[in-house]
């Protein structure tokens, strides 16, 4: 009887070791899967920061580019404009005054006509000769 009273304290205490040794194991997986957990929610965090500062990064970005593209759009309608009234006004005083298709043909006309007719109108003779 006391044989199998060892027997079964030493399956007691194998069973017991196993036990422990199963739960070391499983504690030492759960810190892994706790500490993946965390090391998953700070990318996760770092990434929505990221994100956010790239979009705030981006926003600003885009606002100082379409302020720039805004300035040079306006400098270069403002200087086509200096032409327009420039030739109107230089043909005005040359041939006095001009027909409505002549000043539909200077308001249409694009940056390098307006530069090449108010060149030519110091020897143009007629507003027709400035398009030949």
């Amino acid at each position: 009887a006391m044989n199998k009273l060892r027997n079964i304290s030493q399956i007691d205490a194998d069973w017991v070791a196993a036990f422990q040794r199963e739960k070391y194991l499983f504690d030492q997986k759960s810190q892994e899967t706790e500490g993946e957990y965390r090391v998953a929610q700070a990318k996760a965090e770092g990434r929505d920061e990221g994100k956010a500062e790239g979009i705030e990064i981006g926003k600003n970005q885009g606002k100082a580019e379409g302020i720039e593209i805004g300035k040079n759009q306006g400098k270069a309608e403002g200087i086509i404009e200096g032409k327009r009234n420039t030739l109107t006004l230089f043909a005005t005083a040359k041939f006095g005054g001009l027909t409505q298709a002549q000043v539909e043909s200077i308001n249409q006309a694009s940056m390098e006509t307006l530069e090449r007719w108010t060149l030519k109108i110091m020897t143009a003779n007629s507003f027709d000769e400035l398009d030949q």
